[in-house]
């Protein structure tokens, strides 16, 4: 119990208690039919973001350039 309570771990029994709180509200939540989490979510607001940018591409996975300086000993790991 003292490690607990000692002064260098109040931020994590106060992150330890909030966790204990969310789970304790999302298993009421769920006995009620609904989750906590989708009560929260149904009080935020939808934000809908459509970037028409003509250079960037999502379908891609992994750039070329991002990968352009991974090697292994002296063999690169990128096909480009």
């Amino acid at each position: 119990m003292e490690l607990i309570t000692a002064d260098a771990n109040l931020v994590f029994t106060a992150a330890l208690v909030l966790m204990v709180l969310i789970a304790l509200f999302e298993g009421l939540a769920l006995l009620l039919g609904m989750g906590f989490s989708h009560i929260l979510d149904t009080l935020l607001p939808d934000i809908h973001v459509d970037v028409d940018y003509p250079d960037i591409s999502t379908h891609q996975g992994v750039s070329p350039r991002s990968s352009a300086g991974c090697t292994l000993g002296e063999y690169p790991l990128s096909s480009s």
